[in-house]
């Protein structure tokens, strides 16, 4: 296109990281699919598709802009690719590790949680929020009449 790479590395990093993403994105959605909901399933496919469509624009303006060559462009979406699924693969497989770290009471103060089998994340948070907030109003009288005496 412009014919300016010749100083670049191998692979494009900017692809690489791209296609890192969409693997574990695309891997976690894959492992959330069945516990979520029909119109929650459209917009995950929905949001795949438009990180595909972004993943392959950058790849792709990278060979435009004359910053690396195609095959650069190829090597770094097959790397991102590879090394998310691996990532991906590799953090399901710790799973019972951070179940057990949600438990540590120094963690809990810090707002740790695991979500991450979870298919509906900010569900649960708006739940525990609720619930937070109906304790708050339960405890709030008690607390006064504490004060008065």
């Amino acid at each position: 296109m412009l014919k300016l790479c010749h100083s670049h590395g191998m692979p494009s990093s900017h692809t690489s990281m791209m296609f890192c993403y969409l693997a574990i994105t695309s891997f976690l959605a894959i492992m959330a699919w069945r516990q979520r909901t029909s119109v929650s399933r459209i917009v995950s496919a929905f949001e795949q598709l438009v990180l595909a469509a972004t993943a392959a624009g950058v790849g792709y303006s990278r060979v435009y802009l004359g910053y690396h060559s195609l095959d650069q462009v190829l090597a770094g979406a097959a790397v991102g690719t590879v090394f998310g699924l691996l990532w991906a693969v590799l953090m399901h497989l710790m799973h019972p590790l951070y179940s057990s770290l949600a438990r540590v009471q120094l963690l809990q103060q810090f707002g740790v949680k695991d979500t991450y089998g979870c298919a509906e994340p900010l569900q649960i948070e708006q739940q525990a929020h609720a619930l937070a907030k109906l304790n708050c109003s339960r405890e709030w009288p008690a607390r006064q009449k504490g004060k008065s005496n």
